[in-house]
């Protein structure tokens, strides 16, 4: 009898520490750590670099900037006047403006033909994803290479045109979009913001708008420049 009374006090005491046990352990991996997860038995860390599940920082200046990324570096780049320029286009277009990735000047070179020794100063953004192709193009051209430029824009928009594998959302945008000079200022507006309401009332009305955010795009710049 007290041989098996000493058995059962022995296997109650060990359940007891193997309880406490657990719960310590418990109460160490779930602690406060400042967000941090510890990485023991396959917990990875929140912060930790994992393959796939990577983040990128974005500032909160409504340009798309990357942190320490090449678009970072552009949007550094702007010059005042500039941000001044998308300022005022913001300003009139608001959430309509859709442009949100800096473009660095290796694409501006390879994607519109305006090299680096075309220009003074140059602005260019556009949307992330080529989904839509809402874009903003001032380029400030050295007195001799107004003329380069606009030919090298108006290359651009004519195979534009041309693509016939455009999203259907961005055909009016390329048919509204806009080149204009003023002064040896050179822009390409090819705005429209969400067209999608305008483009159930057919391709004329989605046309207009995209005609209608570029102009008031263009007239807000103008604005600014014969200020």
């Amino acid at each position: 009898m007290k041989k098996l009374s000493l058995f059962l006090l022995t296997g109650v005491m060990v359940f007891s520490l193997t309880a406490c046990g657990n719960k310590d352990a418990k109460e160490e991996n779930t602690g406060d750590t400042n967000g941090v997860i510890e990485n023991t038995d396959g917990i990875i860390d929140e912060n930790e670099d994992v393959p796939g599940n990577t983040e990128m920082e974005e500032s909160t200046d409504g340009a798309g900037e990357i942190v320490d990324g090449v678009v970072g570096d552009v949007v550094d780049n702007w010059t005042d006047e500039m941000r001044g320029f998308r300022d005022a286009v913001v300003g009139v277009l608001d959430t309509d403006y859709m442009p949100d990735t800096a473009l660095d000047v290796d694409v501006v070179a390879e994607k519109y033909g305006i090299t680096e020794d075309m220009y003074e100063d140059i602005f260019a953004e556009s949307f992330f994803a080529s989904t839509n192709i809402d874009t903003l193009l001032i380029v400030k051209a050295k007195d001799d290479k107004v003329e380069e430029v606009e030919k090298a824009l108006n290359t651009y928009r004519d195979a534009m045109i041309e693509d016939t594998m455009q999203y259907p959302v961005n055909v009016a945008k390329i048919q509204g979009s806009k080149i204009e000079t003023i002064g040896n200022y050179v822009i390409l507006a090819m705005l429209g913001g969400d067209n999608m309401a305008a483009m159930e009332e057919g391709d004329e009305a989605a046309i207009q708008q995209s005609k209608d955010h570029n102009d008031k795009a263009i007239e807000a710049i103008r604005g600014v420049i014969e200020k």
